[in-house]
């Protein structure tokens, strides 16, 4: 047996460590495959991390499997993940599958970049997601959440069924267009938005490719090959207006009004104030645009989702958020003050619980940069390595009964149950290359689930067994569909 975290930090354990031989690869388990394909054709990339789960609770936390001929390293247990992800960039990065694929798609940006490259690229984005930077933005998008009332709100009222994950993206792309580059783009008011039907072309595209075993589409295209490329050519020529024109206005800016107020502007003064470092290039610029508009729109949407149908399923969830609202918010709708974010406890455990059981991002793939030894097994360089992050929260070795939704858990007064390891919960990562956009997520999700609390009542109308989990590049629910119901305001 490998041994554990604690016995290397002792010297004598280190000592007695260094003499195991490391497991290679292959006499690890694995599920059965077939000659040449091995286990391919059993990765259905729609539920892909449920296959990998699957496999996990047959095999064991560490298990490879085969993509035709090469072999791939799982990784479920929360020791060598996190080993892992603390030890970005230097001795791990992302799948080298997934960047050819990005730079095809001209999204290749701080998600997708390496080494040096990352670090000059997460020093300019960072400054737009700071707690000062979102106190700036509150009013915006306090205005882009009363936006989303009204419009539920005229829902409520004509009795309608709402799809409310395609809502809450137009929601999510209309709030990072904005932190992005200070533009209103209202998708979800233009409910034939042509740019939200480009980006979820683009998302399922890259998901469908980067789990392909042939890359088919650069010798001859589908008709779903070409629409894609519809798709880039106007999001790219999009970006390169709103580019173009954000230049246009930082340079009509004078003394302080020149500081950067949107993430492009912090990437344009970059491009012109370079110095010593290598200016970012226009391709950088709208790889970037384009990696953030999708990261924003795809993942919190699809949280918010399933926090509102948590919310729904279960009378005490929901008014436990009713209550909060109405003390917290007093005679408003919404959170009209940033201060009043922090003070929604009750919401935040169940955006945690939500986050813990319904991750947008329940796997991540990477792989070494050179031999390394994981969790006693020895790793060599470039294997592709699968980190069910989703799989290791949901351990009965990390949390309480771990399959059940208890927001309690996340408060102080809550739930006296044990284990309950915080370090467990990883759906923003952990380590250098933690989710950049973390504390907007969470103030979206915070925004939004106090105005549904204060304005309405909430009603399932699919059934619990018709809500499922679709893997997408994130997983996502398919077949939530909610009833709003105006709620009688109790101050």
């Amino acid at each position: 047996m490998a041994p554990s975290i604690h016995e290397i930090a002792n010297p004598t354990a280190l000592a007695d460590a260094s003499r195991i031989t490391p497991r290679r690869l292959e006499t690890l388990p694995s599920p059965l495959g077939l000659p040449l394909l091995g286990n391919a054709l059993a990765l259905d990339v729609t539920r892909l991390h449920l296959v990998f789960e699957d496999w996990a609770r047959a095999h064991g936390p560490r298990y490879t499997f085969k993509m035709g001929p090469q072999r791939w390293l799982v990784v479920g247990d929360l020791a060598p993940i996190r080993q892992v992800l603390e030890e970005r960039p230097e001795n791990y990065r992302r799948a080298s599958q997934l960047e050819p694929v990005v730079k095809e798609f001209g999204a290749h940006g701080l998600f997708s970049a390496e080494g040096e490259a990352w670090k000059r690229q997460r020093k300019l984005v960072m400054p737009a997601f700071s707690m000062r930077q979102l106190k700036d933005l509150h009013p915006s998008i306090v205005r882009f959440t009363e936006r989303l009332r009204a419009h539920w709100q005229r829902a409520a009222l004509r009795g309608e069924v709402v799809d409310v994950r395609r809502d809450l993206m137009r929601y999510a792309v209309d709030v990072t267009s904005y932190v992005v580059f200070g533009r209103d783009l209202n998708t979800l008011e233009t409910p034939d938005s042509d740019l939200q039907l480009h980006f979820g072309r683009i998302f399922s595209a890259i998901n469908r490719r980067t789990n392909s075993l042939i890359p088919y589409w650069r010798w001859f295209k589908l008709p779903r090959d070409r629409a894609v490329d519809t798709s880039l050519r106007v999001v790219h020529d999009t970006l390169a207006k709103f580019i173009a024109e954000g230049r246009q206005v930082l340079a009509t800016r004078a003394g302080a009004s020149r500081s950067a107020k949107t993430v492009l502007d912090a990437f344009l003064i970059s491009q012109r104030e370079a110095s010593r470092e290598r200016p970012l290039s226009d391709s950088e610029i709208v790889g970037n645009v384009l990696t953030l508009l999708l990261a924003g729109e795809d993942t919190t949407s699809n949280t918010m989702a399933w926090m509102l149908h948590y919310a729904a399923r279960d009378p005490s969830v929901q008014t436990g958020l009713q209550e909060e609202a109405d003390r917290v918010l007093g005679s408003s709708d919404l959170a009209e003050s940033f201060d009043d974010v922090a003070k929604l406890k009750v919401t935040g455990a169940v955006t945690h619980e939500t986050l813990r059981l319904r991750s947008a991002a329940p796997l991540l793939f990477l792989e070494p940069v050179r031999d390394v030894v994981l969790a006693g097994i020895a790793v060599p360089a470039h294997t592709p390595i699968v980190l069910l992050t989703r799989f290791c929260s949901t351990s009965s070795g990390e949390f309480a009964e771990p399959g059940r939704f208890d927001a309690s858990r996340w408060l102080e007064h809550g739930s006296t149950g044990c284990p309950h390891n915080t370090r467990a919960a990883l759906a923003f990562g952990s380590g250098p290359r933690t989710c950049p956009g973390r504390t907007l997520a969470l103030v979206e999700c915070a925004m939004v689930l106090s105005m549904v609390a204060k304005n309405f009542v909430l009603e399932p109308v699919s059934s619990p067994d018709s809500v499922t989990e679709y893997f997408d590049f994130t997983m996502q629910p398919a077949g939530l569909k909610l009833r709003f119901q105006p709620r009688e305001q109790r101050v």
